[in-house]
């Protein structure tokens, strides 16, 4: 069993473990967790675009109200409704924390 281990860490260290080797690998990961910042970058931009436009949109809307320019029916009611959800959706909490934790932990998956 020792001549075993012996051949195996021999191999290893002659092949595996050279710093060419050892350089190629940490630059590939160091290249594809960049590039998982990057995206993750721009869907946490895209996500905070878009509660700003909704809320922007749903200002208008409350101010047209208040300035009794439009009547409140159900077309005002339905397009707050969606205005709401549409914030809500980009503006949830697990959809930016998890993915901040996820990079900070190291656990971005392939």
């Amino acid at each position: 069993m020792a001549r075993l281990d012996t051949l195996v860490n021999t191999h290893l260290a002659e092949t595996l473990f050279q710093p060419d080797r050892l350089n190629e690998i940490l630059s590939s990961i160091t290249s594809r967790r960049a590039e998982k910042v990057e995206s993750l970058n721009a869907r946490i931009s895209a996500l905070q675009r878009e509660v700003t436009e909704a809320d922007d949109k749903l200002k208008r809307l409350y101010r047209l109200v208040e300035e009794r320019l439009a009547d409140v029916d159900d077309v005002l009611k339905d397009r707050l409704n969606m205005l709401k959800a549409d914030r809500e959706r980009a503006n949830q909490p697990w959809s930016v924390q998890n993915h901040m934790r996820d990079f900070k932990s190291g656990s971005i998956q392939d």
